[in-house]
């Protein structure tokens, strides 16, 4: 359960000042993430996954076929630190709490991407390819097909995504992904109209999010 989570990266957290500067930051958000969730936060909770999503960086490209020893990726990506495998792993955990089961495949299976690519110098490389096996994800061509989530607004892909990028669509796709009542609860929250279309409550939950957000990396 999400709370259990909580608690183990809490406990993980005891040796924060050992750690790398941007796996510290991977530690400290992934506990505000499940504590947020955990607490019904969900202001917080979006807002922090942006973050978390931002030390990810650009999701790898990777092949149609995932395996338990390797993940195909045309672009490798650079992760000497192991901070974005990190953030894509705690990700994938969070979403599987959360029962939101594409979410979190996606997420693992970019950290599958990134681990392959490290060698078995380091138990946690092995973490994601655990947790796709024993769900039962390694496989993509006998996927079952779930039902869809309704599409977030993409930022343009004419020039390379920037952590700014990242971290809105992280938001758009957060907010999308609500239901009619929590979007409606959250407008009330903060004194926004609530009597709108779905559509437009969304978008301007979008715009709020995103300033607030703003805001709170000043």
């Amino acid at each position: 359960s999400a709370t259990k989570l909580v608690e183990i990266v809490s406990e993980s957290s005891e040796s924060e000042s050992d750690l790398p500067n941007e796996f510290r930051k991977v530690v400290q958000l992934t506990r505000e993430l499940f504590t947020a969730s955990v607490e019904e936060n969900l202001t917080t909770e979006i807002l922090t996954r942006a973050k978390l999503r931002q030390l990810a960086g650009a999701a790898p490209n990777t092949t149609a076929t995932t395996t338990a020893t390797a993940t195909t990726t045309a672009t490798p990506v650079r992760d000497p630190m192991g901070y974005k495998l990190s953030s894509w792993y705690f990700l994938g955990l969070h979403h599987d709490a959360l029962g939101q089961l594409e979410q979190s495949k996606e997420c693992m299976r970019n950290a599958q991407a990134i681990a392959a690519t490290k060698g078995d110098g380091d138990i946690f490389h092995s973490f994601p390819a655990l947790h796709l096996t024993v769900r039962g994800w390694m496989d993509t061509d006998t996927d079952e097909k779930t039902p869809e989530v309704p599409a977030a607004p993409v930022q343009p892909k004419e020039e390379e995504e920037t952590e700014e990028d990242i971290m809105m669509q992280s938001i758009m796709d957060s907010v999308m992904g609500l239901s009619l009542e929590d979007v409606a609860g959250e407008m009330i929250r903060k004194g926004l109209k609530n009597d709108q279309d779905e559509s437009t409550m969304k978008l301007d939950l979008i715009a709020v999010l995103i300033d607030e957000l703003i805001e709170s990396l000043l």
